[in-house]
């Protein structure tokens, strides 16, 4: 038998149609996306060897 969980509502929400986490917002996704964006444009930046920007204090 498996332990029993912490939390009783879980696997009722689990078997239910639709259960379980919820989706982003559309705020977070939009977000998501530009620091994918981001992520992609600096590794290719630093794959293609160009100097990285300067920073002034």
């Amino acid at each position: 038998m498996p332990p029993r969980p912490r939390n009783p509502i879980v696997p009722a929400l689990a078997r239910r149609s639709g259960g379980g986490a919820h989706g982003k917002s559309n705020g977070a996704r939009r977000q998501a996306e530009a620091r994918a964006l981001r992520r992609a444009l600096r590794q290719h930046r630093e794959d293609a060897g160009f100097a990285q920007p300067i920073t002034v204090r």
